[in-house]
Order: structure tokens, then sequence, then C-alpha cells
């Protein structure tokens, strides 16, 4: 059984701790922490936790085996940093840091350690489609991929979206999954700007330059090319296709029956993202469950992928400042530790 300790009780935080204590096995929410010592409280009663004062005393708590961060993403760093030097397991939502350089201190420590030992949480990774989609692509029956199309479309962002955020709340998700995918690593990018689009700047939303395209080129030739649309308004809309030499693999859509009415064939849309990878969540927090109890080696999105979805995400904010323009991502080979 591992006792679970959770920092960061805000909405994602709370959905983890329903997933922990009604869909997870050989696991219990032993703790829970954040800096709204209400809200931990509130959180800790609801699921029959302890409450903990801070991060920092959970995460040194010897009755916790595994630490999952849901803060803000830039005080992720701090504490996955504290986790494993507490030789904590620990999960973190995504990003790994809104920093390159804090996502580089994470690997060097977590080398010196003896395994993996952190997750990171793309949970599309875990998504049945694309799960399938990779079986086909590793299989070779296509041949090689060549290109890939992909599709981010939400219906509506309320409040400020910046442009920056295209990349690290949208972009973010595609960039760490592609070169999982395809199994290739990237070489450069480049934003493009369209047409803005007339729901962007309706009453509750301010988004700056939706919708974008994100071009990446690979190192084996393969170019993808993703939109990112934040305010397309008809419904919450993921689509990823890869051309490869001797046919098209297609992520499918959510199934939903077919309704036939009114002179029409309509089927239903996803409207929320918390629903279109309702199945993700609990799969990716299980897998790390389990190998946490095995005292393994994390299998699925690691401190490296973090890292390097960290070092293409600023070159692709940099790439939205010249639009149209290509610029290198640089990485330095991928460390054996790291290679599965």
């Amino acid at each position: 059984m591992v006792n679970i300790g959770l920092i960061g009780t805000g909405y994602m935080g709370r959905d983890h701790c329903n997933t922990i204590v009604n869909k997870l096995t050989d696991c219990r929410l032993y703790g829970v922490a954040d800096s709204n010592i209400d809200s931990a409280k509130e959180t800790a009663e609801k699921y029959g936790a302890r409450c903990f004062e801070s991060a920092k005393d959970l995460i040194s708590c010897d009755e916790i085996d595994a630490v999952v961060v849901v803060t803000p993403g830039w005080i992720h760093a701090e504490n996955v940093l504290s986790a494993l030097e507490n030789n904590k397991y620990v999960f973190c939502e995504k990003p790994l840091s809104d920093s390159a350089e804090d996502c580089r201190r994470i690997v060097e420590t977590e080398m010196k350690k003896s395994k993996r030992m952190v997750q990171v949480g793309f949970m599309r990774r875990y998504d049945k489609g694309y799960t399938q989609m990779k079986e086909v692509i590793d299989s070779k029956k296509l041949g090689e991929p060549l290109i890939v199309h992909c599709a981010h479309r939400a219906p509506q962002m309320y409040g400020v979206w910046t442009s920056k955020m295209h990349v690290t709340d949208c972009f973010i998700h595609e960039i760490d999954l592609l070169h999982w995918l395809i199994n290739d690593e990237y070489e450069s990018v480049m934003i493009l700007k369209p047409r803005k689009s007339k729901h962007s700047k309706e009453e509750g939303s301010q988004i700056e330059e939706d919708p974008q395209v994100l071009v990446i080129k690979t190192k084996k030739g393969v170019i993808a090319e993703i939109e990112g649309f934040v305010s397309c308004r008809f419904g919450y809309d993921i689509q990823c296709e890869v051309v490869c030499d001797e046919g098209i693999v297609k992520l499918p859509d959510p199934s939903y029956p077919q309704i036939r009415v009114g002179g029409k064939s309509e089927t239903q849309l996803e409207m929320d993202w918390t629903k279109r990878f309702i199945d993700s969540y609990p799969t990716e927090l299980q897998e790390f469950v389990d190998i946490v109890n095995e005292k393994g080696n994390i299998a699925g999105p690691n401190a490296w992928d973090g890292y390097m979805a960290a070092v293409t995400a600023d070159k692709c904010i940099e790439a939205q400042r010249t639009p149209g323009k290509f610029l290198n991502v640089e990485f330095q080979e991928t460390p054996g530790f790291y290679k599965r």
C-alpha cells in the first residue's frame, strides 16, 4: 500500500484526490498540503486524509512514500527537488517546470539516484486512441512517418489568455507527445499567425493572437503542423493524423452515438477537456503507483521528457516574436540513464 501525499488542492488537485481515493488500487491518500490552508483542510476532511501545514512538512513525513505535485508550474521544481532529496518518488503535473534551467536541475539531481523517480503528467500518452496510433506506427506496416497534422481546439478561454499561453498551456501537449508518437527528435520550430478569430475579443475573453500554428521539423525530416485555436466555440476538439509511406493513421474521436433527426445527422462533441481525457488520468497514476510499489524505474514521461518539452517551449515562445522563421532547437544526446 503506497501512502501518497498530494500538494496543491485546487481544481486539478482535488480531481487527483478523487482519482486516488476512488479509482486506484494499492494506494491511499495519506495527506494533503496547500498554501491555502482552508482549501487543504476542506480537502483532507472530504477524503479522510491528514492535513499538513506546509509542502515541506508533507514531503519530509516518513509515512509518505510518494508525492503528487499539482501546484502552479512556477513552484513545481521546488517541490520535485525536495521530494528527490527526501528519496521520494514524485508525480508532477505538467509542466515539470516553467523554467528549462529548473528542469535541468531536476534531471541532474535525479541522475544521482539509482533509478528514475520522477513522472511528468503528460496524460495524452495514456489515451487509448494515441496508444493505438503508436502501436500502428511502431509496427512499420504503414512505412515511415512523413507528415503529422494536429489540432488543439477549445471552445472558449475566459479571462486573459496571452500569446505565450498558446505554447505553455496548449502546444505543450503536442510538444511532448509527438516525439514519443513517431520516435523522433526535434530540429527546429516555427510559429505562424493566421487572421485573428472574431471570437477572441468577445465579452469574457481577452485572447491574444488566436489561432496560431506551430510547425516542427524533426531530425528525420518529418514535418508536423499543429493548430492551436482556443476560441473556436464549437467544442473541445483534439485531432492527430500521421501520414506515412503506405497509409495514414488518425486519432479516433470520442465515441458517441450518431443521431438522425430533423433532416440532419449529428454526433456529440466534447466541450470540456476533463471529459475528453477522463480515462487517461487514472491510467497514468495507477502506473505510477505500481512502479512505486515495485521500487522500479519510471516508465512513462520522465524528467528528461519534461526538460526537452521546456527547452522546445522556450524556443517556440521565441519563435512567436519572429513568425514565419524556423529556429533551431538544440539538445544534447539523451543520457543513457533516461534511455528506455
